[in-house]
């Protein structure tokens, strides 16, 4: 009797903290969209409350969100806090060429905290190589030399043996996806993915990391969307009758948002303004999910972006 009450209070008691957990990321992810949508309307100082608000639910945020914290800092010369954010990327797998972007330049200009970051840079790369996983890094590392292979039957394997040993592979255990002085929003084995998914189900996997607030709910719903679900990633570009509309939603919007809304996903049309954002009116380079489905529609895209001043654009969509 006493072994039994005892197991079924660590069972409530299990469930409950996965379920704290869970609303926790989705609180996360809440604040995180808040401040994007800020960035669009630049409003940096706005961004930075949301960001701040963010951190209240998740003990590591994800890197993507400081990066653009760490921006927003720059432009509102908070060149402190712009250093721990770079601190805290390095961390994770970024390096130097941070600084070749022009926004970072007014961190090169503040002579004495430069000095010191450049100072302490060995120790901080070290830590990072203290912290990651290299033998798991070296092998998705082969995996993706052979991503082409598309029936690799193995590579699904060692995904689903990874993500079930380290409850996924989160930006703690292999970095972030940081090449050519960029900071991707997708993790450093997207690929396999995309290539993989539908050989094994990852699924519960994926969710699980979304639940823990490993994985950002917009890459969630994309690799989802492989499998045929409607959280509206796909957006497509599209002119007709010289009107240019930026998606043919598959499905009713409104059922697409709720269905968004369920995974911490903001709308399709805060997606929308984003997407616009980041790729017509993006001179710092924030980094969002903004991906287009058909890239050849990007002239499309441009020529609306020149067209209608960006405030008084109107997103247009048809079922």
């Amino acid at each position: 009797m006493c072994v039994k009450y005892f197991y079924n209070l660590f069972l409530f008691v299990f469930i409950l903290n996965n379920l704290a957990t869970a609303q926790n990321a989705k609180q996360y992810f809440y604040y995180t969209n808040k401040a994007e949508l800020s960035i669009v309307d630049s409003n940096y100082s706005k961004a930075v409350e949301y960001y701040d608000s963010s951190s209240r639910f998740l003990t590591v945020p994800l890197a993507q969100d400081i990066y653009n914290l760490t921006l927003c800092n720059i432009l509102l010369k908070n060149y402190d806090r712009a250093f721990e954010g770079v601190r805290f990327l390095i961390e994770r797998g970024c390096d130097s060429t941070l600084f070749y972007k022009v926004v970072f330049d007014a961190l090169k200009r503040q002579k004495r905290q430069f000095a010191k970051f450049m100072s302490d840079y060995p120790i901080l790369i070290a830590n990072y190589q203290k912290k990651i996983d290299r033998d798991v890094m070296r092998e998705i590392d082969i995996f993706l030399d052979s991503v082409n292979n598309q029936n690799d039957y193995k590579c699904s394997e060692k995904l689903q043996f990874y993500f079930t040993a380290y409850n996924y592979l989160n930006e703690g255990t292999i970095g972030v996806n940081y090449q050519y002085g960029r900071l991707s929003v997708l993790p450093r084995f997207s690929r396999l993915i995309y290539n993989h998914y539908y050989e094994t189900d990852l699924t519960p996997f994926l969710k699980k990391a979304l639940e823990m607030g490993y994985l950002k709910p917009e890459v969630y719903a994309q690799w989802l969307d492989l499998e045929g679900f409607s959280y509206g990633t796909r957006f497509n570009v599209y002119e007709i009758n010289n009107e240019i509309y930026l998606n043919k939603w598959i499905g009713m919007k409104e059922d697409i948002d709720n269905r968004r809304k369920a995974i911490g996903l903001c709308t399709l049309d805060e997606q929308a303004k984003k997407t616009i954002f980041w790729h017509c009116f993006n001179p710092h380079r924030f980094e969002f999910f903004a991906d287009i489905d058909n890239v050849g529609s990007s002239t499309s895209l441009i020529k609306y972006c020149v067209k209608t001043p960006y405030t008084e654009k109107v997103f247009k969509s048809y079922e």
